[in-house]
């Protein structure tokens, strides 16, 4: 039986005042106090993370165990090193980060409580569990083993080498039978299973497997051979964690939440999981328009509530809610702005995200934009070949400082003064910052692999990760301006302002005992590049950045997809139109008029509905959305009016 836990009113009087936190709304109490297994479903900025963080606080007080603990399964990193920055806020919190608790990703228990010792049970030699590794070795092997299948899959990519490669490294283990599969087994006109190229991608898979080179996927295949092979296993993982929760549901591929529910969907564990299936975005969540099975197996508690944004935002976006209709309630605390539709042509394109500027620095308080980034979202990041002219396409249409993503990775010089230095003078050639801050960031990242790391805290690998920890930790606005301070080519570099430069760096990467190496790796040196450059081209763009300027007054600006940005808060978001086989906002016009809800929408329109979902719901100001002339009529301009947006048409 699990560990039974009372959790009384006194307590979360006692816990909101430790933590400094408001509990005292109906739906908050009733999650805080449910001691059965349950879904929670949350809506954007309803602040699910800090409620669970609250009941663990409770819990860790009660908690009667010392062989027993509690189970916290994310799905990032990023999320998990999110939790653990606020467990670390008590001593009695801090007991969860040890033996017996548990706080991971669900890779990470997969990998440490059943792959591992399932493999090692079974003396499969493990040579590497990475993905890149394993495409890398993949992709190879199948050239050389089958000239034929590469010329088969090399024209159904129409010659894209990346995308061949892509399918040749998705090759993974499936089930506990371990069959094999890849990401395009259900893909029209692909080669079957039978035909003369499948068979050469199980071969490769199958050799690989021998050779000891594995998928992070290939790990629940094994986890489910070992809860089939031995069956005691998932007994024990209940016994050992009789509450479990888990963070981001909606986030949950299909194979872990197989593993994950063989465990602990069982009455002898408490089991409870926190997500919104109306943020369900990502590729993998196929059955995501459907039934939705990863929710409702449970009884459902539901946050409407929202601290993010006010009652204006949860009225437009709560329109959107496409899988579980639901009614945000706003926070009666946040203003109302003028959340504005800018209605453009082709001509004026370029023109929108500086207005967008203008209105932010008019609407948002200075003491928000410290606090929260400022950003311009869009689905598609990437230009794509088109057979017509499906303007506007990807988020590089809405200004030329945009940098795709697969932009060609730069140099990589021996010390962080040489990133800044040919920063620099990339800056001064072009006058533009996108490769240069590009280089910056990789030098940022290069310091990083030079700290000396534990298993409990890794710091971020790639761009990305390291953006979103610096959201997280609430430095992403202070890191920007340093790197603009050591990047400007006007601005003279000296080894006192460099040593401070390094000082502030160290902390907002939260750097606190920087080894031998880091400390060398930034060490000053006289050089040239670090003196002023005459003449040097006004900039405003870095690598996915807009600096805005009005007056004495610069606001940045971040250009992301909706995929990045998911679980951000902003001051204010842009929302622009982009082409993923339609329009997403023209074909969301229905909704945004109030002329039909998203659950009302067919399929195709849902999945374009979930993700402007997630980029409208960011913003705890200023929401606004740009809309392609040509897509929209003079009665629906109309209709947004009457339904709270301030229409705007670009000049």
């Amino acid at each position: 039986m699990p560990t039974r836990i009372e959790i009384t009113t006194a307590d979360i009087e006692l816990v909101e005042k430790e933590l400094q936190l408001r509990l005292n709304d109906a739906e908050r109490i009733a999650v805080l106090k449910e001691a059965k297994s349950c879904d929670v479903q949350a809506g954007p900025g309803s602040g699910k993370t800090t409620l669970l963080i609250a009941k663990l606080a409770i819990l860790a007080k009660k908690w009667p165990c010392r062989d027993r603990g509690i189970c916290v399964l994310s799905h990032t990193n990023v999320a998990r090193r999110e939790i653990e920055q606020k467990l670390n806020r008590t001593p009695e919190l801090r007991r969860l980060l040890h033996y017996p608790h548990f706080i991971g990703t669900i890779q990470t228990f997969v990998d440490q409580f059943l792959a591992i010792p399932f493999l090692r049970r079974e003396r499969v030699e493990v040579t590497a569990i990475d993905n890149e590794r394993f495409e890398a070795r993949a992709w190879m092997m199948f050239c050389r083993n089958s000239p034929k299948g590469r010329f088969w899959i090399l024209n159904y990519c129409h010659q894209d080498k990346g995308r061949a490669q892509s399918i040749v490294g998705s090759l993974r283990l499936d089930g506990a039978k371990m069959g094999v599969t890849h990401s395009m087994v259900k893909a029209k006109r692909f080669a079957g299973e039978s035909t003369e190229t499948g068979q050469a991608l199980i071969a490769v898979k199958q050799s690989l497997r021998a050779e000891g080179y594995f998928r992070y996927d290939d790990m629940f295949a094994f986890a489910e051979a070992c809860l089939f092979k031995v069956p005691y296993i998932a007994p024990a993982l209940r016994r050992r964690f009789p509450w479990v929760f888990i963070d981001e549901l909606q986030d949950t591929s299909r194979m872990q939440d197989s593993v994950i529910e063989k465990i602990f969907g069982s009455d002898s564990c408490i089991f409870q999981r926190f997500g919104d299936k109306n943020q369900a975005i990502f590729d993998f969540d196929a059955d995501a328009d459907d039934e939705q099975p990863l929710f409702g197996r449970r009884n459902t508690l539901l946050l409407n509530g929202t601290h993010r944004f006010g009652k204006s935002i949860a009225t437009l976006v709560s329109r959107l809610t496409a899988v579980e209709r639901q009614d945000l309630v706003g926070n009666p605390e946040s203003p109302d702005c003028e959340h504005t539709v800018f209605v453009f042509d082709r001509a004026a394109v370029k023109r929108i995200v500086p207005l967008f500027g203008d209105l932010v620095l008019k609407t948002v308080p200075p003491e928000i934009l410290q606090k929260h980034s400022v950003c311009a979202v869009g689905h598609r990041v990437n230009a794509a070949q088109h057979a017509k002219d499906n303007f506007p396409t990807f988020l590089g249409d809405y200004g030329d400082f945009y940098v795709s993503p697969k932009a060609n990775k730069p140099a990589t010089p021996d010390t962080f003064l040489g990133y800044v230095v040919e920063s620099r003078k990339q800056w001064a050639e072009t006058g533009t910052g996108a490769e240069p801050y590009n280089l910056a960031l990789s030098g940022v990242l290069a310091l990083l692999h030079r700290v000396k790391t534990n298993d409990a805290v890794t710091p971020p690998r790639t761009k990305t990760a390291l953006h979103q920890a610096l959201m997280v930790s609430g430095y992403f606005v202070a890191f920007q301006k340093l790197l603009w301070q050591l990047l400007n080519p006007a601005a003279p570099l000296d080894e006192p302002k460099w040593a401070d430069c390094m000082k502030k760096l160290l902390a907002l990467v939260e750097i606190t005992k920087p080894s031998e190496e880091s400390l060398s790796f930034l060490a000053w040196e006289n050089c040239s590049g670090a003196m002023p450059v005459s003449g040097t081209k006004p900039v405003i763009q870095t690598e996915g950045m807009y600096l805005h300027r009005a007056g004495n007054v610069s606001l940045p600006i971040r250009f992301d997809s909706i995929h990045g940005v998911k679980g951000e808060t902003h001051a204010a978001t842009l929302v622009v139109e982009t082409f993923a086989r339609q329009h997403d906002l023209k074909e969301l016009l229905p909704v945004l008029t109030a002329v039909q809800h998203g659950s009302q929408m067919r399929d195709a329109a849902r999945r374009h509905c979930k993700r402007v979902f997630v980029g409208m719901s960011r913003p705890s100001h200023l929401l606004c959305l740009a809309i392609f002339a040509d897509h929209i009529n003079d009665a629906q301009i109309g209709a947004l009016g009457v339904n709270g947006w301030k229409v705007v048409r670009v000049p």
